[in-house]
């Protein structure tokens, strides 16, 4: 009986073959070599005490044979001897039980921790995953925003370019229609005397009786521009001349319709009534007295 219970031990503790994790495996298997170590212990124990039983009972029977004693005696002995027997192999085969009810117990916790273990990784890895597909797409999204921005930083720079092209040719523009504009509305007035105006190469003395009487004064070809001031033709409406109107003389050409000269004491004020007409003849104009 002690050995098929060995036996079914041993085949109880083979099938636990399957471990939720090394540390446990190595514990269980530990205790099933300490349990086989003390089965092996037993079953020595036994085959001594059946081996002394066994020199036991030739002794009595030597005893019995000589001495003329009732067999019912040795049968008694027996009978005691192999009660006390079973009751060492019940209490050993209990204990050796609730061991591997015990044992059972921790395995089949074991399992289910493992298997909580398992679901745990099997979720983590599903959501490891899902991460990891996550950040394939936004970094399939940063490359595709990035190549974006990168092809509007250069239409930026290339708008930037023109802009700035653009902006000095506008500049430039400017400039050239600012200088054109003051030239337009630029005129050039000289008054004076009429001896320092002709010294200041400004006029010219041509006609009259032979060269000396009668000459009338015009505005020299190669006149000196130093000589004039500038006269800003959409505001000037006046010039001023410093001598009284009976000796003032227009020297330029310019329509007596488009002015008036009024005096005003010492000086006379030349006053432009019609500035388009007026200028249409020529920008220098020149007052001599």
């Amino acid at each position: 009986m002690l050995r098929k219970t060995s036996i079914i031990l041993m085949a109880l503790l083979m099938g636990i073959g399957t471990a939720c994790n090394k540390e446990e495996l190595e514990q269980l298997r530990k205790e099933k070599q300490q349990l086989s170590e003390q089965i092996a212990r037993k079953d020595s124990t036994i085959q001594a005490l059946n081996q002394m039983n066994s020199r036991i009972e030739k002794n009595l029977q030597l005893v019995i044979d000589r001495r003329g004693i009732d067999s019912t005696v040795l049968k008694s002995i027996r009978q005691s001897n192999l009660e006390q027997r079973l009751e060492g192999l019940q209490e050993a085969v209990s204990t050796t039980q609730d061991k591997m009810e015990n044992l059972r117990s921790q395995l089949r916790g074991a399992r289910y921790q493992a298997g909580r273990y398992r679901e745990k990784v099997g979720k983590l890895q599903d959501t490891l995953q899902m991460r990891s597909d996550s950040i394939q797409k936004l970094h399939k999204d940063l490359m595709a925003k990035a190549k974006q921005v990168e092809k509007l930083v250069n239409q930026a720079q290339q708008k930037d370019s023109t802009i700035i092209r653009l902006k000095k040719e506008n500049e430039d523009y400017l400039e050239a229609l600012q200088k054109k504009t003051k030239l337009v509305n630029t005129a050039y007035v000289a008054t004076g005397d009429e001896k320092e105006l002709e010294e200041n190469e400004v006029i010219v003395k041509k006609g009259g009786f032979l060269g000396l009487f009668g000459q009338t004064p015009v505005l020299d070809p190669r006149y000196n521009q130093a000589s004039f001031e500038e006269f800003s033709i959409p505001h000037g409406r006046e010039v001023t001349i410093k001598a009284q109107k009976r000796k003032v003389e227009v020297v330029t050409p310019h329509p007596k319709n488009a002015y008036l000269l009024e005096e005003n004491g010492e000086t006379t004020v030349l006053k432009i009534t019609d500035p388009e007409q007026f200028w249409r003849a020529g920008k220098y104009l020149v007052v001599a007295y």
